[in-house]
């Protein structure tokens, strides 16, 4: 199974709201190098989110989560597996017993011309059809999201060129392997990518609830 936690993290204006979360001292260190206060929120909370769904499915309070350079991050079960990510006001998690990866993005008035070079020609074609600007942003990063869910999925990351990688072979290999999209709310678009779909649950959680 399976298990999807999605927070907002809008609400948490100073980082000294989460300096008590259960995390690794490496995740700390992390979040330290960063400058902006948003991106340490970010990188904690996603892995105190990590913890808080394995303890609660699992029953397991001390786990050992490494984060390889370049590589798919995983916990030393191999039971476990889990993916994160996090933009905007989202952080999101997935926990499994299955393989996953899931993308959150932020909207944005981006010039998509300049940012085509990741999408095939049929799905450039595709974009440039539609004639509200609007709806070409919603498609540009409800696409993203799919293709950047699955690179993560096959443990490739951005390794893999997104021009390689078209809407159409992720609808083909629907046997193989589904991916879930939808709206966090009218800015951020979401995606999961498995091939246990249909045993997938999302929560949205608050910092108040990993506290408890």
């Amino acid at each position: 199974m399976v298990f999807e936690y999605v927070m907002n993290i809008e609400n948490i204006s100073d980082i000294k709201m989460i300096t008590n979360l259960n995390v690794s001292q490496d995740r700390l260190k992390k979040a330290s190098r960063y400058r902006s206060d948003v991106d340490k929120i970010r990188t904690i909370v996603s892995e105190a989110m990590v913890r808080y769904a394995v303890k609660k499915h699992y029953g397991i309070d001390d786990i050992n989560i490494l984060y390889p350079r370049c590589e798919k991050p995983y916990i030393d079960i191999p039971q476990i597996n889990f993916n994160i990510s996090h933009a905007g006001e989202w952080v999101v998690v997935a926990v499994g017993d299955c393989q996953m990866g899931i993308d959150v993005e932020k909207i944005s008035a981006s010039n998509l011309p300049e940012i085509y070079k990741y999408y095939t020609k049929d799905e450039i074609l595709f974009l440039e059809s539609l004639s509200n600007k609007l709806e070409q942003i919603e498609w540009f990063y409800k696409m993203w999201t799919m293709k950047e869910s699955y690179v993560k999925y096959t443990g490739k990351g951005m390794r893999c060129s997104f021009d390689c990688i078209s809407i159409k072979f992720l609808e083909a290999n629907e046997e193989r392997f589904k991916i879930k999209s939808l709206k966090l709310d009218e800015r951020h678009w979401y995606a999961l990518c498995t091939n246990k779909m249909e045993r997938c649950r999302i929560k949205e959680i608050s910092i108040e609830n990993i506290y408890e």
